[in-house]
This record gives C-alpha cells, sequence and structure tokens, in this order.
C-alpha cells in the first residue's frame, strides 16, 4: 500500500500473486485471485479512514517470467 502525504492524490493497494503449479492455477486465475482479495479483505479501509478517497486498485499476477497486470 502507498499512502499519500496530500490527501488529494491516489492511494495506492498493490496485490501479488504467483499462480502456483501444484496446485494448476493459470495466471489469470491468480490475477483475478489478487483482485479478489483487495475486496474481501477491504485494504481500502485504511486509506479510507485517513481521508483518501481516489484509491487505484492493482492486483499483479506472474507464472516464470510471464506476468499480467489489472486493476480494480
Amino acid at each position: 500500500m502507498i499512502i499519500p502525504k496530500d490527501k488529494n492524490k491516489n492511494g495506492i493497494i498493490i496485490e501479488f500473486k504467483k499462480a502456483s503449479n501444484l496446485r494448476g492455477e493459470t495466471i489469470d486465475q491468480a490475477l483475478e485471485s489478487a483482485l479478489k482479495q483487495i475486496e474481501d479483505k477491504k485494504y481500502d479501509e485504511e486509506l479510507k479512514g485517513l481521508g483518501i478517497n481516489d484509491i487505484v486498485k492493482i492486483g499483479i499476477a506472474f507464472k516464470g517470467k510471464e506476468v499480467l497486470v489489472d486493476t480494480v
């Protein structure tokens, strides 16, 4: 999480996930899991509590050298 000093700037939440070969997980599934975790665990509540309302939520999934990035 990146918390800006200026409350008018964007706060940033980043969740990383590695696709599990043992579970046969695809990189797309890992990315969905990262974005879901941000929402399920309400990571944005801390920023909102500090008065930061513009929040960028980023999920990053990787499998070997392959990387996917998406936002909520």
